[in-house]
């Protein structure tokens, strides 16, 4: 699993923003419709055009974990 940069685990935590999958959530209907967060991780998928530079997304655990 990627490590977290803190500059983004700061922003998560003081603006209180919900994770998003972007494989399955990409506008967050499935998240609001839950009491709870889902459970998600976020990773480091850069664009197949720009590989190398960071870009750090979230993705469910469900989702994440069909990949392994």
């Amino acid at each position: 699993m990627d490590e977290v940069p803190i500059k983004w685990f700061e922003f998560k935590h003081t603006i209180s923003a919900h994770p998003f999958c972007t494989e399955c959530d990409l506008y967050g209907e499935k998240q609001w419709e839950l009491a709870v967060e889902y459970p998600a991780v976020m990773i480091n998928a850069p664009w197949p055009a720009f590989p190398d530079k960071d870009r750090w997304v979230w993705m469910c655990v469900e989702c994440w974990g069909e990949e392994e």
